[in-house]
């Protein structure tokens, strides 16, 4: 778990990364669960998912420790938009097995996403291309970054936007290891971050509150 050197860091955004391994594992009856989560715990079924539920707890937790908070718990409404009991700040949570992230804006809100690079994105990109970004179709790697800001895009707009396709343009861009892309969301514009490594696509924007 670190605090990435791509954060702004005058903004008040915190951020949990971890890769998931089976040596050592994370003990779920280490963590600290709400009454709802020791419930939701023993109903998932599918290992690579219930690893990412407990890890995303983890992360959390850490988090909220590493600042001398309790944690009380990790709810969902019924679009799914994630929420913590008892703290009003912006939270979004991703995961692309074996990659978690979380990450807290105190001060707004936040939306992030990652990635890692399947050829069968390809596949799907006329689901989620807008007309102009069609000079980067069959390009795996922008493709995957492209993928990764509208589903950014999707949970800082708390799942409002309707489609990937109408809604959310990305701009023309050069792929760095660390570097910002112009987004524009039912045409307004926006700022989103993210970093590209040989396994995985990290992403993330926020919205200050006022």
């Amino acid at each position: 778990m670190f605090t990435h050197p791509f954060f702004k860091k005058q903004t008040p955004i915190y951020a949990g990364f971890h890769k998931i391994t089976s040596n050592p594992p994370i003990d779920c009856h280490a963590l600290i669960l709400s009454s709802q989560e020791q419930q939701v715990y023993p109903t998932i079924t599918h290992t690579k998912k219930k690893k990412e539920w407990v890890t995303a707890r983890f992360l959390l937790q850490k988090l909220l420790f590493k600042k001398g908070l309790p944690y009380f718990g990790l709810q969902k409404n019924v679009q799914g938009v994630p929420s913590m009991v008892h703290y009003p700040w912006g939270i979004s949570i991703s995961h692309s097995y074996p990659f978690v992230v979380v990450m807290i804006h105190k001060q707004g809100k936040i939306g992030t996403d990652i990635q890692t690079f399947h050829p069968k994105i390809k596949k799907i990109q006329n689901r989620f291309l807008h007309p102009k970004e069609y000079l980067h179709q069959d390009d795996l790697q922008k493709l995957t970054i492209i993928w990764a800001a509208k589903e950014t895009i999707y949970k800082l707009y708390n799942k409002n936007i309707m489609s990937f396709q109408k809604d959310i343009y990305v701009d023309p861009f050069t792929i760095k290891q660390t570097g910002k892309i112009k987004v524009w969301v039912q045409n307004q514009p926006l700022t989103l971050y993210y970093k590209h490594t040989p396994y995985y696509v990290w992403c993330y924007g926020y919205q200050n509150q006022g």
